[in-house]
């Protein structure tokens, strides 16, 4: 029994975190109105020289990223964010895509809550 719970705890704990390679944010200020919901698909049509880029290479910051997108949860309310940043995370093998307003966030097209620890990141990226 000890032997199945110390199993469970090390794949729970140790579950590998992505690697991601490098970074491509495109942004825009999160206090921009506009007259429609903006989401992945739109984001940069609706935008467009608005948009400020920036490429992520410094490792902290791909550990960081990666342990944050790790851990974020399922939003099962049905919202959709209002997008301003859209993300691009390279790793060896495949691109994951984050897109996010300020109070969501929609990973690989999939609705999540965004973590106060994104906030701060994208924050300090900007």
């Amino acid at each position: 029994m000890n032997k199945s719970i110390l199993l469970l705890t090390l794949f729970l704990f140790c579950t590998p975190v992505e690697k991601y390679n490098k970074i491509i944010v495109e942004y825009v200020d999160f206090e921009i109105l506009t007259p429609i919901r903006i989401d992945c698909n739109n984001f940069n049509n609706y935008f467009k020289e608005d948009i400020i880029i920036k490429e992520i290479k410094a490792n902290d910051d791909l550990i960081e990223i990666s342990t944050i997108i790790k851990k974020l949860e399922s939003d099962t309310t049905g919202y959709k964010p209002d997008i301003r940043l859209k993300m691009f995370l390279y790793s060896d093998n495949k691109i994951d895509t984050l897109c996010m307003s300020d109070i969501g966030v929609i990973f690989n097209k999939k609705s999540m809550f965004v973590p106060d620890r994104l906030l701060e990141f994208v924050s300090k990226i900007k």
